[in-house]
């Protein structure tokens, strides 16, 4: 299988995070743990920079994800897609995901250059997969969009940035450890069916091809 290894450079970064942590920021803080799917496919590795009340800096309510431009995103968990930003917000094109037990999981950056580029002129069509939209059904380990430097990171390596939210005020609580032990997908899951839709050709693995031509 082929692997994608990550720059020395961006490494040294999610160290020089890390370290920072000791000094401004806070890793333990609100603990709580959910059990996810681990919401990048594929190599990615993630900072431990939580820091929701800004001490020594600014606040950061969740924790970077770094990898490739246009790797994968996939939902953490079973759930019900609560907000889709388009156009572009100032934080960038995102997924916002609520679950059976109304956490709230917010993915921002995603991708919004064209393939090959850093133009920022890509559209939804690069950020978000087919069918991601509010109110639609999502799966754990679904691809929901891919990874980009959109919004107010695009001085950044591309990421997304990973938030947690607790049902009864809404707090980020920190993600490391969900994170930490969070269930790694070597291929996505397919999306929930929705309760409308046929698939004529049932679970056939080889799909169908459809051809277009004028015959007039």
């Amino acid at each position: 299988m082929k692997r994608n290894y990550l720059p020395l450079s961006r490494l040294l970064y999610a160290g020089i995070l890390a370290a920072t942590i000791g000094f401004t920021g806070t890793t333990n803080a609100h603990a709580e743990t959910r059990e996810i799917a681990y919401p990048v496919l594929g190599d990615a590795y993630h900072s431990s920079y939580f820091n929701p009340e800004g001490i020594g800096g600014r606040a950061h309510h969740g924790i970077d994800i770094f990898g490739n431009k246009g790797q994968p995103i996939l939902s953490p968990v079973d759930g019900t897609i609560t907000h889709v930003p388009y156009p572009e917000a100032s934080y960038g094109y995102a997924v916002f995901i609520r679950d059976a037990d109304g956490y709230n999981y917010w993915l921002l950056h995603l991708n919004n250059d064209n393939p090959g580029t850093d133009d920022g002129s890509g559209g939804g069509i690069h950020a978000y997969a087919p069918d991601v939209r509010s109110g639609a059904s999502v799966s754990k380990g679904q691809v929901v969009g891919y990874i980009g430097d959109s919004g107010n990171a695009e001085s950044t390596s591309p990421h997304i940035h990973f938030e947690i939210h607790r049902p009864s005020d809404n707090e980020a609580i920190n993600p490391l450890e969900s994170l930490e032990y969070g269930t790694r997908f070597s291929e996505p899951v397919a999306a929930p069916r929705y309760k409308t839709e046929v698939l004529p050709y049932g679970q056939v693995a080889s799909g169908a091809n459809i051809a277009l031509g004028d015959i007039d």
